[in-house]
């Protein structure tokens, strides 16, 4: 796989691609301050991969857990109240592994940038 004939761009060799940048092509870390990270306490809930839904467009119920494995997902966390309740990874990621986020990252901002409108508003004697 390479980088200048984009190889690395298809599926399934995206999979590998993103948890892979460095290996193919010029990359920048980004430090993440003077301190060190901080760990968050594990909670994890074992139920998780248990709940069910119905898919759009399907008349079988999925479970969370296989829905991970149809959709390729490469790793996930859910944080509640500070607890990771919820840890996997998928394909060539791992838990001390990176990836790339790309376009992801505008959602998170987003999602951050509302959190923080919903903390001032509540300051200021809002209710939601």
């Amino acid at each position: 796989m390479r980088f200048d004939d984009g190889s690395f761009h298809g599926f399934p060799a995206w999979r590998w691609s993103v948890s892979n940048f460095r290996r193919l092509m010029p990359t920048v870390g980004v430090s993440r301050g003077l301190e060190g990270a901080r760990g968050l306490p594990p909670s994890l809930d074992g139920g998780i991969d248990d709940v069910s839904f119905m898919p759009g467009g399907s008349d079988r119920p999925m479970s969370w857990g296989e829905s991970l494995e149809v959709n390729y997902t490469d790793g996930i966390v859910v944080l509640h109240r500070g607890h990771v309740v919820y840890e996997r990874y998928f394909g060539v990621l791992t838990e001390a592994g990176q990836h790339g986020a790309m376009s992801m990252t505008k959602s998170l901002v987003g999602l951050l940038g509302a959190i923080l409108f919903s903390i001032i508003l509540t300051r200021r004697g809002f209710r939601q």
